[in-house]
Order: structure tokens, then C-alpha cells, then sequence
């Protein structure tokens, strides 16, 4: 499933914004049955008004689409600009 667009659910567990100065916004979002991490890219995360980003916040409930990348040992769903034209829907469970 790397490098193919998917749909991941789960609650947020974790968030920061900025991570060490790249931009954006990177989370953990988890359930029940695992975890994944999801980040959202720069040029999207800034264009973002103030009640959007406010809806990313811990404990809160989300559907992140995006390209599923693998960075360094961890799978990694990255919304950004890309083809949805294989867009897959999966639990955190099948993504480990």
C-alpha cells in the first residue's frame, strides 16, 4: 500500500505544528487497534484559516487522506497535493 492514496480515521493522540521548522503540521492519530502518523504539508497547512486549524486539536476525531509514504522505519499518511485517482479507505489496524 506505499505510495498509494488513502483514507485513515482515528483520534488525534498527538499534534504539533512546525515540526523542527519544516512547516506544516504532523499527528499521531490512533485507535483501539493502532496508530498512525499523518502530516499535513506547508503549502495546504498555510492556507488553512483559524477555524480549520483549530479543528486539529487532541482528542478530536479525524478522516486524513493522503499518500502513504514510508520515512525512515515509520509509515507516514501525507496530505498534500497529489492524483486521488487510487484512493483506498483502510483502518489504523492494517497500517503498521
Amino acid at each position: 500500500m506505499v505510495d498509494q492514496v488513502v483514507k485513515v480515521k482515528g483520534k488525534i493522540t498527538f499534534i504539533v505544528e512546525n515540526p523542527m521548522g519544516v512547516g506544516g503540521v504532523y499527528m499521531k492519530l490512533g485507535n483501539s487497534k493502532g496508530e498512525v502518523d499523518a502530516r499535513i504539508q506547508p503549502e495546504l497547512w498555510d492556507g488553512y484559516q483559524a477555524d480549520e486549524k483549530a479543528r486539529y486539536r487532541e482528542g478530536k476525531m479525524m478522516t486524513v487522506e493522503g499518500l502513504l509514504s514510508r520515512i525512515g522505519v515509520n509509515l507516514v499518511v501525507v496530505h498534500g497535493k497529489y492524483d486521488s485517482a487510487n484512493t483506498s479507505t483502510t483502518s489504523n489496524s492494517s497500517i503498521r
